[in-house]
């Protein structure tokens, strides 16, 4: 097998030492130099860009109340954006970001940032292409989503505002999930946009997920693969070995420090 190395995305930023998605996280991955780091944004009731996950897909946190001193739940759809400032995670103690917060402090970053759109509403975009409009960052932005029907309105968002339009990436996680590959010729930026794909295919050795990567390759397309998987021992040799052999150029996941060191061995074997 011809020994390549894999570009590094951090999953949340970097987490080993710092809690995901937090501004934390994102300067930890800054300071160490990788490729680019993925996060995921929800829309306030205020209509504010946050950076968060969300234990749920209705966006509920679980939170630590500055106020009371207790943990509460939180919905972020539901919350405003000064009442959440209230709020940290129980263990770090590290608070929920605002796009912009993250996006100044990472203006002028080598880095991409990847935006995973929680919030399917074509309202949260505007308000993300607003924001870039007013902090005009160096940085390079990206979007990626579930929900690939976000991808024409987001570049109906950008010719609205004057803006370029921006690299997309088409995440699926299941068989059913990935998009027909003629509709897909005709809306795609080739060299750009990029299909992120589960790892499990990696594991099942799902020969449909096979032919259509080497098909969404021939058009132009950067293929990535995501953990969604807690245990992040799997995040080693055998695994990047693997994603390789695949056909994947990134990798966005937890443990960046393990694919960095797999970079390294690679280089220095050379």
């Amino acid at each position: 097998m011809n020994r390549k190395t894999l570009k590094v995305e951090g999953h949340r930023g970097a987490i080993t030492t710092a809690h995901e998605n937090t501004l934390e996280a994102f300067l930890e991955a800054d300071r160490l130099k990788i490729d680019g780091i993925e996060f995921d944004l929800w829309l306030t009731k205020d209509r504010v860009p946050i950076i968060s996950h969300g234990k749920t897909a209705e966006g509920l946190e679980v939170m630590m109340s500055t106020v009371t001193n207790r943990l509460e739940y939180i919905f972020l759809p539901h919350i405003n954006s000064a009442d959440l400032k209230n709020y940290v995670y129980p263990n770090t103690h590290c608070k929920i970001p605002t796009f912009e917060e993250m996006l100044i402090a990472l203006k002028d970053s080598a880095m991409y940032l990847n935006v995973e759109l929680k919030d399917y509403s074509p309202e949260l975009v505007e308000q993300i292409l607003l924001i870039i409009k007013t902090v005009k960052p160096s940085v390079k932005v990206t979007f990626s989503s579930f929900n690939l029907k976000l991808r024409p309105i987001i570049d109906q968002l950008c010719s609205k505002h004057g803006m370029p339009r921006y690299p997309f990436g088409y995440l699926v996680h299941q068989e059913n999930d990935f998009p027909n590959i003629e509709e897909l010729a005709k809306e795609i930026i080739p060299g750009e946009d990029s299909l992120n794909i589960d790892i499990q295919f990696v594991f099942m050795n799902n020969k449909f997920a096979r032919d259509y990567i080497a098909k969404v390759s021939a058009l132009g397309l950067h293929i990535k693969a995501y953990n969604l998987m807690v245990t992040t021992e799997l995040e080693d040799t055998p695994l990047f070995d693997a994603l390789i052999e695949y056909g994947v150029e990134t990798f966005i996941g937890n443990r960046v420090e393990k694919l960095m060191d797999y970079n390294r061995k690679i280089a220095e074997s050379k």
